[in-house]
């Protein structure tokens, strides 16, 4: 009898051992991708693979462990190197997951556009996006999403400037398409809000969509980004530039993890 209590005992604090599972899904454009980066200006703790972070793209296609080389090139980065040490520095008692897209080149307007537009099937890279998600999420049924950060704008704002006007419009509709199909009514939403590059012809009209999005639409949030170091290209983010913005989406993610918008 004893011994069926020991054990019984033994059971349930292993039980209570196992973290919840809480995935992040990253999307977006070239700066999320990671155009511009270079990992071998990267301080040397980051260089290092993080073991108690999983990240799932369409080139692994299957969980690794976080690290250099998901973004653009098999030695590129974007802002998921940073925002996965620091989810899971704050979150100690989560398993943290992310889904990254490493396509995702073009605007919201068509490429990325969700099915409830009203102007068609959804956009190739919205489609691309749900398979990966889906096939990401088949082998961790446990899995919860706990939310999304986005980096895109750039493509709606420069050279057609209808796409500009209604980036509010597409962006709400997107975050409810989103929600409807990963039944997920109250997922985070995280928008980095496009910098002040000089290509972005209808740059202001997006930046300032993408606050209007954030500040009427339930668990969405944003940050600004105009002052993140840019790489020579003068619209991509440098590796500075890049470790930062990490640090920014995780710190809006916890706000929203905690109950705080901003």
């Amino acid at each position: 009898m004893l011994m069926l209590v020991s054990l019984g005992c033994v059971k349930e604090k292993l039980q209570k051992r196992v973290k919840t599972q809480k995935v992040w899904l990253l999307a977006g454009q070239s700066n999320m991708i990671g155009h511009g980066a270079d990992s071998s200006k990267l301080p040397e703790a980051l260089k290092k693979v993080q073991t108690n972070v999983k990240i799932f793209t369409e080139v692994t296609g299957k969980w690794v462990n976080l690290g250099v080389g998901h973004g653009a090139g098999e030695n590129g980065f974007g802002p998921e190197l940073v925002f996965g040490r620091e989810m899971a520095a704050a979150l100690p008692e989560v398993e943290v997951l992310l889904i990254k897209s490493r396509f995702g080149l073009g605007n919201l307007y068509e490429n990325w556009a969700s099915p409830n537009t009203g102007r068609g099937p959804a956009g190739q890279w919205y489609k691309a996006y749900m398979d990966l998600v889906k096939k990401a999420m088949a082998s961790k049924p446990n899995i919860e999403i706990a939310g999304m950060i986005w980096m895109q704008g750039e493509g709606d704002s420069y050279d057609d400037i209808n796409e500009a006007e209604s980036y509010d419009k597409n962006l709400i509709l997107f975050i409810k398409s989103l929600r409807s199909d990963l039944n997920t009514p109250d997922m985070e939403f995280v928008i980095g809000q496009i910098n002040e590059a000089k290509q972005w012809v209808y740059g202001e009209i997006v930046r300032r969509k993408q606050v209007k999005v954030a500040e009427t639409t339930p668990c969405v949030t944003w940050f600004a980004t105009n002052d993140l170091p840019l790489s020579g290209d003068g619209m991509h983010f440098s590796t500075k530039g890049y470790i930062e913005l990490g640090k920014r989406f995780a710190q809006k993610a916890i706000l929203l993890e905690s109950g705080k918008k901003h």
